[in-house]
């Protein structure tokens, strides 16, 4: 008989027999029915391979499975974090189940069951509908900003071109016209446009705005600042301030001119624009301590030292230097030369009714340029001057030396024709004292004329304002003495006078001797009381003056030991020491002992490396570049000199557009639009970024985009 197959069995944890109803069905009565002997041991056999399964058992079900870091690239919507496994799609979508809480049981199957789920599907498909709405808003978000951008560009270009943003809305239709693609994206719904005059109002504010931060950023940028401030009045006649300043770039001392604000005020006194320039400085967070300088066209509400503007922040800021524009001293130099000398008087008083009596007339200006035609001249218009602007009549001086012939041969028709005005133009103009001084205007007003074109210059600096004023003094008192290398207007007065009959005749014309009229001393009057009046106005031995040496024009042929040293000491005086005015005290703004070090070192290194110093500006951008640790503090104080108000052409230009801006027809445009318009018109050579506008745009106020 085979021997009966023996079966195991494992018992569970702590028990030690099996019970009759742990026993498979029959076998109880089996081995209940097998009472030999030998049936005892084999059951004692299998009591102990049980035991032995019991310990096999429990070991491996103490061994833990581990995660496989390559199930991240089988299930990319799976991640393994504090030893758990999370869906993050179904995380994402809000889901309540074992791979949101975290699942620890790490097998594939557990992850296949997963993915298989109703909610990681629904997750999925809630996913895929949310990027392809993400990506339609994302599309019409970018057409939308790309007609704003369009709507911009077209404002700016307005603004640039000085067209009147009521021209806005039918720019824009014109443009919609000829197929530029988005604009309809302006109109949101029939309440919302984005098109309209009022749209192009936000759009301005925001490029100014921007222009307005740059600004801003460059100024809090520089170490040194210095304001021009001048008043003007609008063509409503009401009082108006332009604020403009001059800073410098720290990393490379490059000067420029920049544009503050243009504004109304109502207290036209020292204390009242003093507050005006103070309120702006506030605004950019500007301290006072960083305006070195003060300049303006020399008015005494202006240049007061006790309750002017120049005296109110001198109060703030003792070292506050005040400079009267070069510009306006050259002026004042040629008007008050004139002034002393009656036949002068008369001729600047010719001129005026001379431009009247064909302003008021266009048959006589029509009558005039047929003469001019007629005898082969320019066909000219005689310009309007004013008193306060001696230099400005040069224009209407050059058109009369122009068409002197055709003008006397006009006005002899119209004597002929009973005209009383003409008649008294002729006999005033019909001189050889009246020709004398035309030609002698002709040579002295080019020579004061170049320096004034120079004071007017962006670049200008104190060096070559300084040597524009020593040429013009020179050039003055060459052709006082007859030593130009050039053929002068009052030589060719000699040939062009010519005696007939003991009369006078000028190319044809009769005219008249000017009893005791002396040329040679009426030109010596006018030169020497020009010369002697710009050697007072720009003086020689000066604050102003010491800044010159700074350019090391003449370090190639002055003792490098000695060069410069006592106008070192003399800006040190004021920059390096402690200034006080009324009660105010302001600490020294330079190290004077490390400037005179500096300054040692500096003249060694521009000999040696042979820097070029025909441009102070050029050359201190080198200094700047390549010496910029061992010069520091000589670098702050040529840097002060680069910011120097030298003049204040920069408010003129900005009254210049003001009138461009300000006509009849726009002459009730409010402050602050002519203020951004004008901003916009003076920095139109700068690169705007328009994706910054339109940020700054929709930050002013919340806005509905288009729902297309």
């Amino acid at each position: 008989m085979p021997p009966a197959k023996k079966m195991k069995f494992s018992l569970p944890r702590g028990q030690k027999t099996l019970t009759s109803m742990q026993f498979p069905t029959g076998l109880s009565s089996e081995i209940e029915s097998s009472p030999e002997e030998g049936d005892t041991a084999n059951v004692r056999n299998a009591d102990a391979e049980m035991n032995n399964d019991e310990t096999s058992y429990s070991k491996s079900a103490h061994k833990k499975r581990k995660f496989q870091s390559s199930w991240l690239k089988l299930w990319p919507w799976m991640i393994y974090e504090s030893e758990k496994m999370f869906c993050t799609i179904c995380k994402e979508r809000g889901k309540d189940n074992i791979f949101t809480q975290g699942c620890g049981t790490f097998k594939t199957s557990s992850l296949n069951r997963h993915e298989n789920s109703q909610d990681h599907r629904d997750s999925i498909q809630a996913q895929s509908l949310s990027k392809e709405m993400n990506v339609a808003v994302a599309k019409m978000m970018t057409d939308h900003d790309s007609a704003l951008i369009k709507a911009i560009k077209t404002v700016h270009w307005l603004a640039i071109e000085n067209l009147p943003l009521s021209k806005f809305e039918s720019m824009m239709d014109f443009l919609k016209d000829i197929g530029t693609p988005n604009l309809n994206f302006l109109q949101v719904g029939n309440r919302i446009d984005y098109q309209s005059y009022y749209s192009a109002n936000e759009f301005l504010h925001a490029i100014s705005d921007v222009i307005e931060e740059k600004t801003t950023e460059n100024l809090q940028k520089s170490p040194f600042v210095t304001i021009y401030a001048d008043e003007s009045t609008d063509i409503c006649n009401k009082k108006r301030m332009t604020m403009t300043a001059r800073i410098i770039n720290p990393e490379n001392s490059r000067a420029q001119t920049v544009f503050l604000r243009d504004i109304e005020y109502e207290n036209g006194t020292g204390e009242g624009l003093t507050s005006e320039i103070i309120k702006e400085l506030n605004l950019r967070h500007i301290s006072i301590s960083k305006v070195l300088g003060f300049g303006s066209d020399g008015a005494s509400v202006m240049t007061g030292l006790d309750k002017g503007v120049s005296g109110r922040l001198k109060e703030l800021n003792p070292h506050i230097l005040n400079i009267h524009c070069m510009a306006h001293r050259l002026a004042l130099c040629t008007a008050q030369a004139a002034e002393g000398i009656p036949a002068l008087k008369r001729y600047q008083e010719f001129m005026t009714k001379l431009f009247y009596y064909f302003k008021v007339s266009a048959d006589r200006e029509k009558e005039v340029h047929k003469v001019q035609a007629l005898l082969d001249h320019p066909m000219l218009k005689y310009k309007e001057i004013h008193a306060v602007r001696w230099l400005s009549f040069y224009d209407g001086l050059e058109t009369i030396y122009k068409t002197l012939d055709p003008l006397l041969t006009y006005l002899h028709n119209r004597e002929a024709k009973k005209d009383p005005k003409a008649k008294g133009l002729l006999k005033q103009m019909a001189t050889t004292q009246f020709i004398y001084i035309t030609y002698l205007m002709m040579d002295v007003l080019p020579i004061v004329m170049r320096l004034c074109l120079t004071f007017q210059k962006d670049d200008l600096d104190i060096a070559r304002a300084k040597i524009s004023v020593d040429s013009c003094l020179s050039e003055l008192e060459a052709f006082k003495e007859g030593k130009t290398f050039h053929t002068t207007f009052v030589e060719q007065f000699a040939s062009d006078i010519t005696e007939v009959d003991d009369h006078p005749e000028f190319k044809g014309h009769r005219i008249h001797k000017v009893p005791g009229a002396n040329f040679q001393s009426l030109k010596s009057q006018f030169i020497n009381s020009l010369v002697s009046n710009i050697r007072k106005r720009f003086p020689q031995k000066s604050l102003m003056d010491a800044f010159y040496v700074l350019s090391m024009r003449a370090i190639n042929f002055s003792d490098v030991e000695t060069y410069g040293i006592e106008e070192i000491n003399e800006l040190l005086d004021y920059y390096g020491t402690s200034k006080c005015h009324k009660s105010a005290i302001s600490q020294p703004v330079l190290c004077a002992e490390k400037v005179r070090n500096q300054w040692m070192l500096a003249k060694q290194i521009v000999k040696s490396a042979r820097y070029p110093t025909d441009q102070m500006q050029e050359l201190w951008e080198l200094l700047t570049k390549h010496h910029k640790e061992e010069l520091n503090e000589l670098i702050k104080l040529a840097q002060i000199a680069l910011t120097l108000p030298l003049h204040t052409a920069s408010c003129e230009r900005v009254f210049s557009q003001q009138n461009i801006i300000l006509t009849k027809q726009r002459n009730s445009l409010a402050p602050k639009i002519s203020d951004r318009l004008l901003r916009v018109r003076l920095n139109k050579q700068e690169t705007i970024n328009y994706e910054d506008v339109l940020k700054r745009w929709n930050s002013l106020k919340k806005r509905i985009i288009s729902a297309q």
